[in-house]
């Protein structure tokens, strides 16, 4: 069987300040790579299951990249304190395994 390979992009304008009930992206199959890259100031916390904070994006970072993950969704919202919304870029290599 062969693989299934794909890119996926998004430009994502975040003005949530908390996870919402349903992912803000779902890919489908699972992505085994992700980057992001944010041109404002604030940062945006993520999360692969929608509860715990697994990171945050600044745009110091200018990409912020995840290799080797075993993810199919991602949650985003605003930095806690941040009242700005921020548009943020996100690539996903997504690989059927």
């Amino acid at each position: 069987m062969a693989n299934t390979c794909a890119w996926f992009f998004d430009e994502i304008v975040v003005t949530n300040a908390d996870y919402t009930r349903v992912p803000t992206r779902a890919f489908g199959i699972r992505a085994t790579a992700m980057m992001s890259r944010i041109d404002a100031g604030v940062g945006i916390e993520y999360s692969f299951n929608g509860v715990d904070r697994h990171g945050i994006f600044r745009k110091a970072d200018q990409f912020a990249a995840w290799d080797g993950i075993d993810q199919s969704q991602i949650w985003i919202k605003l930095e806690t304190g941040t009242t700005k919304d921020v548009t943020m870029r996100l690539w996903a290599w997504i690989k059927q395994k």
